[in-house]
């Protein structure tokens, strides 16, 4: 399975900030909150890395919408990956943080300052 490319990832950057502007959180991401995968990806760590680089072209661009991004390249090549929401308190203040799971595979950061995120635990299908 071979890792995504810098024009797929970018349009599908772009097109997530699209549509979570448009049509909102849960319709975008409620789907990936509930995802349940086994398996690894072997180049989702590369496509990570390319996702840093170009949102750094994007400004604007967080967290959040790299994760979606990620999920949406994983789910072309047959995945189901998890988004990860999290929080960490440091210095009297709150952090929010996405990232993404596939299985016991952790694509994109889970720790700031050395400190983890402590993840939200996955909403059930009822709500």
């Amino acid at each position: 399975m071979k890792a995504p490319g810098w024009v797929e990832l970018g349009m599908r950057l772009i097109g997530v900030r699209w549509r979570l502007h448009r049509r909102g959180f849960d319709t975008v991401a409620g789907a990936a909150l509930q995802a349940t995968a086994e398996q690894t990806w072997e180049d989702g760590p590369q496509a990570v890395i390319r996702l840093r680089r170009l949102a750094r072209w994007l400004p604007g661009s967080t967290c959040l919408h790299r994760s979606l991004a990620l999920i949406e390249a994983a789910r072309s090549r047959g995945l189901n990956p998890r988004l990860v929401l999290g929080a960490q308190r440091r210095d009297g203040n709150s952090y929010a943080h996405a990232w993404v799971q596939l299985g016991a595979q952790t694509l994109g950061d889970t720790q700031r300052l050395g400190q983890p995120y402590q993840a939200f635990p996955a909403p059930s299908p009822d709500h």
